[in-house]
């Protein structure tokens, strides 16, 4: 457990890393690695699903192919999958040299998605002329469509036929992409610098519900989708903290976890989750229905722990919060890490997630255990 917990931390460097592409031999810097990652991964399970491909294995290319990108060599890379159990890391070195190769058809697709997506994020010179080389390398026709419709929503702004399948899928790769931009109010609230954003945290937590969920025996795949489409709701509801049915939260407030009355509680979570709903209803209706109700239920089985795979990702979700808040910790002593503590002993119960917490405070146990971590 140990190897995970190094391994849990390692993949932060995925949100401080830039990617760049090169346009006309120029490098150009995009978004972090962990936000392309997020937007990339969303985008094959759409195309997968319309296609009938293994959606799981195209997902899990991504994360591989992104996770790969952000060692700056290969004695780092190779450091870092060491860190996994064995079959789980013989499953990444598999995948990922797949997607270097470009070989299959799976590998060739989750390729040509990775260069779609980043058109995304350049400005306008930059996104014609980038266009202009994607149309010598895509070979997939549909994702060309894709493409094209993406160009024309960023680049001029054109209202296309909202009857065309290309045209939503587009649209709705730009209403996700919100996500990559938008940070989590909760580490805004402290005052941190370099707040990440819901991408980011979704990327950790989709590759930490795969890795673990097989650990635990559970389905990985699933674990997998849950971890990468729990906070799509976040697009239009925003994303909202323990603290927020408080009138006034000042910064000596935030040093202790949230304590609202258990009436109050239990009326803003009614609200909370009604506001949610509605939100990933609206992020889902412009794809087709059988794609729209998937993701929707699997984020019904997140939201309300239905199955075993829901209840531990639920609860990684909030483990994975005390590894973001270790990484401010570290940086800055004075960052108010008790109350993530605090929750975790509230909502996790689940026997290797406590073993995980458990590595951690060992890790750190002469910071955490004895400045400002949980009292034993």
């Amino acid at each position: 457990m140990t190897k995970i917990v190094d391994f849990l931390l390692e993949i932060e460097k995925a949100r401080r890393t830039k990617k760049q592409i090169f346009v006309n031999n120029k490098p150009i810097k995009t978004r972090t690695i962990a936000d392309h990652a997020f937007l990339e991964a969303i985008f094959v399970f759409v195309y997968a699903r319309l296609n009938n491909l293994d959606a799981d294995k195209m997902i899990k290319m991504v994360l591989v192919s992104n996770l790969y990108q952000s060692c700056e060599n290969e004695q780092e890379w190779r450091h870092m999958i060491s860190l996994l159990p064995k079959n789980t890391k013989e499953e990444i070195k598999k995948l990922n040299q797949q997607t270097l190769n470009g070989k299959t058809k799976l590998s060739r697709v989750a390729q040509e998605i990775v260069k779609i997506e980043k058109i995304i994020h350049l400005k306008k010179k930059n996104l014609l002329l980038y266009s202009q080389i994607l149309d010598k390398e895509i070979r997939n026709p549909q994702i060309l469509k894709i493409k094209k419709a993406l160009v024309e929503k960023i680049d001029a702004h054109k209202q296309t036929s909202q009857e065309d399948l290309y045209d939503k899928i587009a649209q709705f790769l730009l209403g996700v992409s919100f996500l990559q931009s938008f940070k989590r109010r909760g580490w805004v609230m402290t005052g941190v610098r370099d707040v990440e954003t819901v991408a980011q945290h979704t990327f950790h937590l989709t590759i930490a519900s795969w890795i673990l969920g097989e650990k635990k025996g559970l389905d990985p795949n699933k674990t997998m989708k849950l971890g990468l489409i729990h906070d799509l709701c976040e697009i239009y509801a925003g994303d909202q903290t323990p603290y927020d049915p408080l009138k006034k939260i000042s910064k000596d407030i935030l040093k202790k976890p949230a304590r609202i009355p258990k009436n109050k509680k239990i009326e803003w979570l009614i609200k909370k989750k009604q506001k949610e709903w509605e939100s990933l209803k609206r992020t889902t209706e412009l794809l087709p229905r059988e794609i729209a109700n998937e993701i929707k239920n699997l984020w019904v089985e997140f939201e309300e722990r239905l199955t075993k795979e829901g209840r531990f990702v639920y609860q990684l979700d909030k483990v994975e919060n005390v590894f973001q808040a270790t990484h401010y910790w570290l940086k800055d002593k004075e960052f108010p890490i008790v109350p993530w503590w605090v929750r975790i002993k509230e909502v996790v119960d689940d026997k290797l997630l406590l073993d995980l917490i458990a590595q951690l405070d060992e890790k750190f146990k002469y910071h955490l255990l004895k400045l400002n971590g949980p009292q034993k």
